[in-house]
């Protein structure tokens, strides 16, 4: 998929330097022992996303340096990264992205994948369970319903925040400033782009 290519260097581009990113078609592949425990009767089409963002992510782990091992799920299934790295897996229309990265300064990673004109369908109907009464959106050439826009910034931020917190978030919870193609949720930073249909966003929190 020529999309996948597209996807990675512009999430690359978006996180910049010491972050590694892979995207590729989803497809089966195999899982730790573990691992497999969590997709146990699971449809076909989830073992392939699960399966998949295990395999890129320990790709991408060795590329940096670290021993490709399991990745655990947590207490809000978010991926527990090994000791010294932090990352974000994401799947969507039939491709998965991983990023991650051993870099200090990186507190923490979260990538996101939508499918706009899906979304579009879903979020026109949704829109009061994601804009919340502080939510900012200034995004020039953004053409599609801004809930959809929000949903993919605050999808990222929330996977950054997760670590953090005993239970899901709302997305109204979220407050969220989205100027240009730059939002921004707290100490939170991250970016969008439109690549053949997809949103893209990711986030990260950095050490000061």
């Amino acid at each position: 998929m020529k999309v996948c290519g597209e996807v990675a260097q512009v999430l690359e581009h978006m996180l910049g330097s010491g972050v590694c990113v892979l995207a590729e078609a989803i497809q089966k592949r195999p899982l730790y022992p573990l691992e497999e425990q969590y997709v146990i009767g699971a449809a076909a089409n989830r073992i392939a996303e699960f399966s998949c963002g295990r395999y890129l992510a320990r790709k991408a782990l060795a590329t940096i340096g670290i021993q490709p091992q399991e990745i655990p799920i947590g207490r809000l299934r978010e991926p527990i990264w090994p000791e010294g790295s932090v990352g974000s897996i994401t799947h969507s229309s039939g491709l998965c992205a991983v990023a991650v990265t051993k870099t200090p300064t990186f507190l923490a990673i979260g990538i996101d994948i939508l499918n706009i004109d899906e979304a579009s369908l879903v979020m026109e109907q949704a829109a009061a369970f994601i804009m919340g009464s502080k939510d900012v959106v200034h995004a020039q050439g953004w053409r599609a319903h801004p809930a959809v826009l929000l949903f993919g910034a605050k999808e990222s931020t929330i996977k950054v925040t997760s670590k953090y917190h005993a239970r899901f978030l709302d997305f109204v919870e979220v407050e969220m400033k989205i100027e240009g193609e730059s939002f921004s949720s707290g100490s939170i930073q991250g970016s969008w782009r439109e690549v053949g249909g997809l949103l893209v966003t990711a986030a990260v929190q950095t050490i000061p």
